[in-house]
């Protein structure tokens, strides 16, 4: 009842950017994970080597589209950035679906994929404040956004194993293509408010000239603010174990679950689930408890569900793991826009939140290299609890900080 309420008091451009949200985050969550991943690791037979290139060439693309998509919302504002992005994706999707998937193939639909996906995900996290600047109505519209991009976790994932079970993993990127064309349809009718676009310090450039002074700027306003200082320390050690689940995680599937491909989609569907319970969550929250603590908190839920998601062999502590998990993480992510779109002005937003998402990306790298020679010898499974029993750990940290800095 009250996620109905709030979304009757949006306006018709609000409620065409949840709506562009929930198709945009489905077709990416139906498609990535088991078109290229699932089909590498099951049709291909992929060890983590291959996984673990495919994983990297994904992340270095979303590492570069993310600086350039900070840049252009600042320009350009949020609604262009993402309708180019969309129109890119559906091209995207066309040829991945089209073309004969081989590990060449695969390795440049897995850069395409982080370029697109960085652009898009980026105008989500900047978009609420160029449609409304007051503060319950930012935070409710945060947590309406990131409701449905988490129903879009269960959506996205359960039509992909539908796919793959019932056709093959190919098949993804044609729901893919459908379903960013709704995006699109929807972001049309997403109309920034008049004079929302501010312009801060900036450099108009040609974008491959400015992208380091433009980054550059976007990191000097975030070191110095206390508060965004510990928002990107937070984002970046507390995600920083999460990079070995990249290279590891589908192989934990075949060889420790003893899953078949499908389970990719249902697990994550799982998360999913969890995702638009924290979401929904933050609604209700009293906006003056959206606080640095409240992330933290998220972050140790978060540790906790990974621990028991990947502490055994039984499927059901899976799901309930991947549960917990996903409430953690669906009420994170909303929590952390609404903090860094409050502590930072509108015509730096776009390179601010750029900086943060670099953060949490650049994190996983170093698991990232590690987590294949690791699972040689320690196997799969004792690397991937290691790991998230570091981000319990970590979260722990920060929560004794703030309280330290509370008490000064």
């Amino acid at each position: 009842m009250h996620l109905v309420k709030s979304l009757r008091a949006c306006s018709p451009s609000e409620r065409a950017l949840v709506l562009a949200s929930f198709f945009l985050v489905t077709a990416f969550q139906s498609s990535y994970f088991i078109g290229i991943i699932g089909y590498a690791t099951y049709a291909l037979g992929a060890g983590p080597d291959l996984v673990f290139l495919l994983t990297l060439a994904y992340n270095a693309a979303t590492f570069l589209g993310s600086i350039a998509a900070g840049i252009l919302i600042d320009r350009r504002g949020p609604r262009q950035v993402l309708l180019a992005s969309l129109a890119s994706g559906i091209c995207l999707a066309s040829f991945a679906w089209a073309v004969p998937l081989s590990p060449l193939m695969l390795m440049m639909s897995s850069c395409l994929f982080g370029l697109a996906w960085s652009v898009s995900s980026g105008t989500l996290s900047s978009f609420a404040p160029y449609l409304t600047q007051e503060g319950e109505r930012l935070k409710q519209l945060n947590g309406l956004i990131d409701t449905a991009t988490s129903v879009s976790v269960v959506v996205g994932p359960a039509i992909g194993g539908t796919i793959s079970a019932a056709s093959s993993t190919s098949g993804v990127f044609a729901f893919m293509a459908a379903s960013l064309g709704a995006a699109l349809t929807c972001a049309v009718a997403c109309k920034e408010l008049p004079g929302a676009r501010q312009a801060g310090e900036r450099d108009d450039g040609p974008l491959p000239k400015a992208t380091l002074r433009e980054f550059g700027e976007g990191l000097r306003v975030t070191l110095s603010s206390r508060d965004l200082r510990l928002i990107l320390a937070m984002c970046f050690f507390g995600f920083f174990a999460f990079g070995a689940f990249d290279a590891l995680e589908s192989v934990y599937y075949r060889d420790v679950l003893r899953l078949d491909a499908s389970w990719m989609g249902w697990l994550s569907m799982v998360a999913g689930v969890g995702c638009t319970l924290g979401s929904l969550a933050l609604l209700r929250i009293p906006r003056r408890q959206v606080s640095l603590r409240l992330l933290a908190t998220t972050l140790l839920v978060e540790g906790l569900g990974a621990m028991l998601y990947v502490g055994t062999r039984k499927p059901w502590c899976a799901v309930l793991g991947q549960l917990v998990l996903g409430v953690g993480n669906g009420l994170s992510v909303p929590v952390e826009h609404t903090l860094v779109q409050e502590r930072c002005e509108i015509g730096q937003l776009g390179r601010v939140s750029s900086v943060i998402r670099m953060g949490i990306m650049s994190s996983g790298i170093v698991p990232l290299l590690l987590a294949p020679l690791l699972a040689d010898r320690l196997g799969a499974q004792s690397v991937l609890f290691a790991a998230s029993t570091t981000v319990a750990i970590v979260a722990l940290a920060f929560l004794l900080r703030l309280r330290v800095r509370r008490a000064e």
